[in-house]
């Protein structure tokens, strides 16, 4: 941990896989007896989706995590208070809870998703006197239990939760302090998404152990799930912490019949499906008796389709190039955010990133929408938050808009200045029988890091198959000069190569009049490719064989 003056810094949330072994970090300076006031501001807008544990909002989910630091403690209680009117603010005596992207004014530290900010009073045997706990607004999340990403490319904000709020009692990391025990307060998150042994032991060396906690007495229950809504396909768990004098035996139990096999503190549950809907109930026993407690009522839902939420082109472009990005939206009009993202760039490690790029929204030939400098907007700032794009500073000269678009759009962006520039389309809260189907991108396509790049994310429950092409000699038939003669196209899931082809096959014709594709001469040496990809995100990446240059574009359509 750093210490600044009386503050006390504690970055948490690494993605990282972590050893087993021995024993917890406590600080020895204690909050008062009593109430421990955490006002969350965590709701100030609508989710962007539904969380995959059934959580409602990211209150509720904090509100949990409070909870059961609660139940394993004594001597002091953190008490929540929803969409809390205190102002935020640094060293103002309130326990402020936010979603922020910045941590009070300074930039987030790579790869760090949460942190807490201690104010101790006093010296030698200080107390507590100010925890303010900030999420990254920055960070993609969502609120489930099991392995990490077994709900999508997301933080799981509840285990976030529970580690935050283990620092404001005063926990620190176990790995940092050189041991190796199976913790949620180690310093990077794991597939831990509850509270261990270790945990609560260092909780209750400082706050004592509520009555009965392992004193003697017949099994009691002290924590459960309550109801879920999860989707089918996914995974979940039910859980328990029981009171009393260990060892335990346990006997789960759904809608009154016993579940073979289930046996533990936890019930997993995956893949969820329609029969496994129903209340479930655990019985918990001991030498001293037994207990039968309800834990959870579970209803299981369709997953929702599999769609195109987020296309991307990044290239090198020169300066007074235009860059022709083309975008189809099916059904009714889909809200969509666009973005020309030049000199934040840099601040990723990208070299001669464009400085001032600005983007125009054209319907046929008729300028529909522009924007030169996003200007800091805060409708823009929340727009950016809601579908989990990373945050610009207010005075940066990317560009940013929202609008509805249907059918068929292109997006143009220009500056006066060339260099590097990415341009972003994300689907905002799309109607369900519509949704983004076609991505093309065309410019001049180079060597090397003057690659065309496309990316594109799959979001729902289930696979998407897409049609990706890397167009190069069928531009000549449009009237473009300088074609690139023969395309070399890669599909990329992260860094491996999942996909790739250099001239089309023939089979593939009745694909491009399915998805309404230009045909391709027989022969060409146009590439294209049909793959049925998971949801999660992807990149491709279209070159020229031998190093070839010249005219490209990539297109990206949704065969089903």
């Amino acid at each position: 941990m750093t210490r600044l003056s009386t503050i006390m810094a504690v970055a948490a949330a690494l993605f990282g896989f972590l050893s087993p072994a021995h024993a917890y970090v406590m600080d020895s300076r204690r909050w008062d007896s009593g109430a421990i006031t955490m006002h969350l501001n965590l709701d100030t807008a609508p989710l962007p989706r539904a969380l995959a544990d059934g959580s409602t909002s990211w209150g509720q989910v904090a509100q949990q995590a409070l909870s059961e630091w609660n139940a394993v403690i004594s001597r002091a209680q953190f008490v929540a208070v929803q969409n809390s009117s205190a102002p935020v603010g640094r060293q103002n005596g309130i326990n402020n809870v936010f979603f922020s992207p910045t941590v009070y004014g300074e930039a987030w530290g790579s790869g760090v998703v949460g942190l807490t900010i201690t104010i101790m009073q006093g010296s030698g045997n200080a107390r507590r006197a100010e925890s303010d706990v900030l999420f990254n607004s920055n960070a993609p999340m969502d609120s489930y239990r099991g392995p990490l990403g077994s709900a999508g490319p997301w933080y799981d904000f509840k285990r976030l939760a529970l580690h935050e709020f283990g620092h404001v009692l005063g926990l620190g990391h176990p790995d940092d302090a050189g041991q190796t025990k199976v913790s949620v307060m180690n310093s990077a998150i794991s597939d831990t998404d509850r509270l261990t042994d270790d945990d609560i032991a260092g909780a209750q060396s400082g706050y004592g152990v509520p009555a009965g906690f392992g004193t003697g007495l017949a099994p009691s229950v002290v924590s459960v799930n309550g109801e879920q809504s999860v989707v089918a396909g996914s995974r979940t768990t039910f859980s328990v912490i029981a009171k009393g004098t260990g060892p335990f035996t346990y006997q789960w139990k759904k809608d009154g019949l016993v579940l073979a096999g289930a046996n533990g503190s936890s019930l997993v549950l995956e893949p969820v499906n329609a029969a496994d809907a129903g209340t479930y109930t655990v019985t918990i026993s001991n030498a001293l008796g037994s207990v039968s407690t309800l834990v959870g009522q579970l209803s299981v839902v369709t997953p929702p389709p599999a769609r195109l939420v987020n296309l991307s082109v990044r290239t090198m472009q020169a300066a007074n190039q235009t860059l022709v990005v083309g975008l189809t939206a099916a059904g009714k009009p889909v809200p969509v955010l666009l973005r020309a993202i030049g000199p934040t760039l840099a601040a990723f490690g990208v070299a001669d990133a464009m400085p001032d790029p600005s983007l125009a929204v054209f319907a046929a030939s008729k300028e529909i929408d522009a924007n030169d400098n996003w200007g800091g907007s805060a409708a823009l700032s929340q727009a950016f938050l809601s579908a989990g794009a990373f945050a610009l500073q207010p005075t940066s000269l990317d560009a940013a808009l929202v609008r509805s678009i249907e059918g068929g759009n292109t997006v143009q962006v220009s500056a006066a200045t060339g260099g590097v520039v990415l341009v972003e389309a994300y689907e905002l809260s799309a109607p369900t029988d519509s949704g983004l189907v076609n991505l093309s991108a065309r410019t001049r396509v180079g060597t090397g890091a003057d690659a065309l790049v496309a990316g594109f994310t799959i979001a729902g429950g289930s696979s998407k198959t897409v049609l990706i092409r890397g167009i190069g000699p069928a531009l000549a038939n449009y009237g473009v000069s300088g074609v690139l003669v023969d395309p070399k196209l890669e599909l990329f899931s992260g860094s491996s190569i999942i996909g790739e082809n250099d001239s089309w096959d023939a089979s593939l014709a009745p694909v491009f009049s399915k998805v309404g594709a230009f045909a391709l001469s027989p022969g060409s040496k146009d590439a294209a490719i049909v793959v049925t990809l998971a949801p999660g995100s992807y990149t491709v990446q279209l070159t020229g064989r031998e190093g070839g240059t010249g005219e490209g574009m990539i297109e990206v359509y949704a065969v089903d």
